[in-house]
């Protein structure tokens, strides 16, 4: 599958193919580091990781109310 702009480029032969694959390739792995990068401090801002800002390292968050082990 191709976007439309991307066949239009590559059917014009302006850009090489393998061009557009190596830019597709940086593209991605720069994608995947920025969202990664971006993830993970949500996740602990949010509480999604258990972790609470400025926990200490193995720490984890207390169990909800609900999921306390009943005595």
């Amino acid at each position: 599958m191709s976007t439309p702009q991307n066949a239009v480029v590559h059917g014009s032969g302006s850009v090489p193919l393998l061009t557009m694959i190596r830019t597709g390739i940086g593209l991605d792995i720069v994608a995947t580091v920025t969202l990664i990068g971006q993830i993970v401090p949500l996740a602990a801002l949010t509480g999604i990781s258990g972790l609470t800002p400025g926990a200490r390292e193995g720490a984890t968050a207390p169990l909800p109310v609900s999921l306390a082990p009943q005595r």
